[in-house]
């Protein structure tokens, strides 16, 4: 895909210069259902879990940035409505929500409807440790490097952990990625997270004066916020 040729003058003049950005990525899965999950359900659900697969392809991600600042939410196509089984597909596309970043500050916020009720969940952006790795891949001319790192959430059965596989480019002088996904030496061009890969399909400079910062919501830690699950599936389950 050439239209991700870009000079690397803007990337390496970018942080002097608080240019403004915007990044479109996409999201494939290698399989939703792993298969232990397909002996478990039903044919009917199985075709429904490929229909949702297929249906990734018309979800799409953008990211903005300007300066020490990002946002970043799922994009909405009025094209795309009333494609059978596109909604249910964009929740199991996950990372719904706006989720804004700010290095300054070392902040990340993220803004979702859960229990009923619109969260402000605050985070730290450096919370991910990431394992910086040698090994590299092209991806659409641009050279990227890997980086690993395991991400624990909690459930309603205890926690669980992401794997997570970064590839981020040096060369691309943006430590941002995907939701609050970033604080990397160099934008990340792809993201797998689970059985799920959000991968850059566009990149081009954009006139924006301000990133909005979420607002009009309950302002929490992550912590709260899966105390709040707890309490929520445990009244579910009585």
């Amino acid at each position: 895909m050439k239209y991700l040729f870009i000079t690397l003058f803007l990337f390496l003049s970018f942080k002097a210069t608080a240019q403004s950005l915007q990044v479109v990525y996409g999201v494939s899965t290698d399989g939703l259902l792993d298969e232990e999950q397909k002996n478990r359900v039903s044919q009917r659900t199985k075709e429904s879990f490929l229909k949702y697969e297929q249906n990734f392809k018309y979800i799409s991600y953008t990211l903005n940035v300007l300066g020490s600042e990002s946002v970043f939410q799922m994009n909405s196509s009025m094209k795309n409505d009333g494609i059978d089984g596109l909604e249910a597909a964009k929740i199991q596309a996950s990372l719904r929500g706006i989720y804004y970043n700010n290095l300054d500050e070392n902040l990340s916020l993220y803004k979702t409807l859960a229990y009923g009720k619109t969260y402000i969940i605050k985070s730290n952006l450096d919370a991910i440790d990431w394992n910086l790795k040698k090994e590299s891949k092209t991806i659409d001319g641009i050279k990227t490097y890997k980086a690993t790192a395991v991400q624990e959430y909690e459930t309603g059965k205890g926690k669980k952990q992401w794997n997570l596989v970064a590839w981020y480019a040096p060369e691309i002088n943006i430590p941002f990625g995907p939701a609050n996904y970033g604080n990397l030496p160099g934008l990340i061009l792809e993201l797998k997270r689970g059985k799920k890969t959000y991968t850059v399909k566009k990149i081009k400079e954009i006139k924006v004066n301000k990133i909005h910062r979420p607002i009009d919501g309950d302002i929490i830690s992550l912590k709260e916020f899966d105390e709040i699950g707890k309490e929520m599936t445990k009244d579910l389950g009585n």
